[in-house]
């Protein structure tokens, strides 16, 4: 084992329970919205994040907006 493996692996055991914990909070947060409705409102997120990518590499970071 080399110096700083073990701070190493605290910090990342760190970082994954905070993500679980915020993805746990997520899902208690959107528990009442119907299903069809969380779907439509993440696929409408993708396809915004998707659309500026294509911008960005078309016609770089300066014409989308960022």
């Amino acid at each position: 084992m080399r110096k700083g493996d073990i701070s190493r692996f605290i910090e990342d055991a760190v970082h994954w329970r905070m993500f679980d914990q915020n993805v746990q909070a997520i899902k208690a947060r959107n528990a009442d919205i119907p299903t069809d409705e969380l779907q439509a409102a993440i696929d409408e997120a993708c396809a915004a994040a998707r659309a500026d990518r294509f911008c960005a590499r078309i016609h770089g970071p300066e014409r989308n907006g960022t």
